[in-house]
C-alpha cells in the first residue's frame, strides 16, 4: 500500500509503501510477522539457489549470506521453500540445468 502525506510547514511530501502495513496499524504483531515471513522467503531463495548452484555442471561455486549463520536458518529455509511461489522454484529448475552458473561462464 502507497500512501502520500503532506506537510505544510515543511512544505514536505513523503510516500511511505508499507506491505506489511505498519505505517497505517503500528501493531508490533504484524510488523514481526512480516519480518519472519520476508526471512523465511529470503532463506527459502537462497537455500534454492545454493542447490541450483550445486547442481549446475561445474558449478559456480559457494554462496555465502549472512542469514546462513542464524541458529534456526535451515526452520526459515524450510519455511521459506514453502512460501516460494512455483514460477521462481522453476525458474530456478531451470537456472539449475542451464550453463548460466558455471564458474567459467562469461
Amino acid at each position: 500500500m502507497e500512501r502520500v502525506y503532506g506537510d505544510n510547514v515543511l512544505n514536505l511530501t513523503l510516500a511511505v509503501s508499507d506491505e506489511g502495513d505498519f505505517w497505517e496499524t503500528r501493531s508490533l504483531e504484524r510488523l514481526t510477522k512480516e519480518i519472519g515471513d520476508q526471512s523465511a522467503m529470503l532463506a527459502g531463495f537462497l537455500g534454492a539457489l545454493k542447490d541450483a548452484m550445486g547442481q549446475a555442471p561445474g558449478g559456480a561455486g559457494t554462496l555465502e549470506a549472512p542469514i546462513a549463520a542464524y541458529p534456526n536458518f535451515e526452520h526459515l529455509e524450510a519455511e521459506g521453500q514453502r512460501l516460494l511461489p512455483e514460477q521462481l522454484k522453476e525458474m530456478l529448475k531451470a537456472l539449475a540445468q542451464s550453463n548460466l552458473l558455471r564458474g567459467d561462464a562469461g
